[in-house]
């Protein structure tokens, strides 16, 4: 039920995106249920309307893409929390998207242990998790495909 409730969370805190067209959202959790932080895809905190482009690529507006300037989910997340909360053995990321390779770096070197993203997503997602590097040993990040984003019964 946990799970159920982290990803509905997620799906919330992803309608604060500055990128409607790819919103994202993010819940970091600790193994004790409290939330250690938010996020989701957006511009620089500081940032004013018109100080980066919004354009996407599926626009065709040349040198007005967004996605350069956009911070992930993710990493929203991570900017926000406590260091010291992400300690535990089993802090849990939910997130409304498959994390790109570059978010899974910054998990693993933040200490998050879990990772859970849609199933179907990943048929979808662009930029294709690399799942053959998380896969040694490396690594101690447990990537999980957990809920289908349509179930909201």
């Amino acid at each position: 039920m946990l799970a159920l409730h982290s990803t509905r969370l997620a799906k919330i805190v992803s309608l604060k995106t500055d990128d409607p067209k790819r919103g994202v959202g993010a819940v970091i959790m600790m193994d004790n249920e409290s939330i250690v932080a938010i996020g989701w895809n957006g511009f620089p905190s500081k940032a004013l309307y018109g100080d980066f482009p919004r354009a996407s690529e599926s626009d065709g507006v040349p040198d007005h893409d967004k996605y350069p300037y956009v911070i992930h989910a993710e990493q929203n997340a991570l900017l926000s929390r406590n260091k010291d909360d992400i300690k535990s053995e089993s802090t849990t990321l939910f997130v409304t998207k498959t994390p790109c390779n570059e978010c899974v770096r910054f998990l693993y070197e933040a200490g998050i242990k879990k990772v859970v993203f849609p199933k179907e997503d990943t048929v979808s997602n662009k930029s294709k998790l690399n799942y053959d590097l998380l896969k040694k040993d490396s690594y101690d990040l447990e990537l999980i495909e957990a809920y289908d984003p349509t179930d909201d019964k």
